[in-house]
């Protein structure tokens, strides 16, 4: 199934796998505020830099985030991984760690707020 699934994403094809604890690929999310969470990540700047397994999502810039709401802190250690650290972090990175590549992120609140229930679903 990885090779196919490989080959497909070479292909320019997306590609969603199941939840495989073998690869530690991410559950496909059912709830409507999540698939959108999942949607202004796919679509937006974040696919740009990161990683989730199991989504179209496979840049190497930035730090994968397949098991994002499993780590204790975000920011490299910065900032706790709570809601409201992470809603700093992606809105304005500059002001919590000056210096970072992550660039500032103009998102509506109702995409906001579905990315970042998304995020705490990755663990």
């Amino acid at each position: 199934m990885i090779d196919a699934a490989v080959a497909a994403l070479r292909a320019g094809k997306p590609v969603v796998l199941p939840t495989d604890t073998v690869y530690g690929l991410c559950a496909e999310p059912t709830e409507p505020a999540l698939l959108h969470g999942r949607e202004v990540f796919l679509a937006g700047p974040c696919a740009l830099c990161h990683t989730i397994a199991g989504t179209t999502a496979a840049a190497r810039l930035g730090p994968d985030l397949t098991h994002f709401a499993s780590r204790t802190t975000l920011a490299a250690g910065t900032l706790p991984n709570d809601l409201g650290a992470l809603a700093a972090w992606l809105v304005d990175p500059q002001s919590v760690k000056p210096g970072v590549h992550m660039p500032s992120n103009a998102l509506a609140a109702k995409d906001l707020r579905d990315l970042l229930d998304y995020l705490q679903t990755l663990k």
